[in-house]
């Protein structure tokens, strides 16, 4: 199904395409591999990105390692796009070190938007540094970082979110999310 979905697409721009490959990295049913593999090979190059991580996630690390080494060398060297991607992939694939390494250098190197203090704080969360995370939060609330819905289903941000000093956060910076929360918490 994914093959016949991206065959013949220059870009992976096609919505079904995209939740396949989003499908395809909740199941990581490694059975698909072999059929992986030869889907990878043909694929254009807009799709292979998206197709390492999914090799990756089934085991086979070696195109997306290969993709990343690359990335590191041109990220180095300014190229602002590759950084982008490469952050991330790096976050796709649960690389939260290698993540968190290159969105500092982004935000040194181009100023940091309220999301990208919120995206460290994820990178630093699943890596258990929970008080680098809260620090970070803190930034993107002041920031204007408001997304409350998101930050509630997000898993990357789970660990940090059970501290109690998230929730004294949210008071300070969002008290309208938390009075909406208990408004919902009310009608269950």
């Amino acid at each position: 199904m994914l093959k016949k979905s991206i065959e013949g697409r220059p870009k992976p721009n096609w919505p079904a395409a995209n939740t396949l490959i989003k499908a395809l990295l909740d199941v990581a049913d490694k059975s698909v591999l072999p059929q992986l593999k030869t889907l990878y090979r043909r694929a254009g190059n807009a799709y292979k990105p998206d197709i390492e991580v999914l090799l990756y996630k089934l085991g086979d690390t070696k195109p997306l390692l290969r993709r990343l080494g690359k990335m590191v060398k041109q990220a180095r060297s300014g190229d602002r796009f590759t950084l982008y991607k490469l952050i991330f992939l790096a976050g796709r694939v649960g690389m939260y070190s290698l993540a968190e390494k290159y969105q500092r250098l982004k935000m040194r190197r181009y100023s940091a938007s309220a999301t990208d203090h919120y995206n460290l704080a994820c990178y630093l969360s699943m890596q258990g540094k929970i008080d680098e995370a809260l620090a970070e939060l803190e930034k993107a609330f002041k920031g204007g970082y408001r997304d409350f819905g998101w930050m509630e289903k997000d898993g990357e941000i789970a660990a940090t979110r059970r501290d109690p000093r998230f929730k004294r956060l949210l008071i300070k910076y969002i008290p309208e999310a938390l009075q909406n929360r208990k408004k919902d918490d009310k009608k269950k």
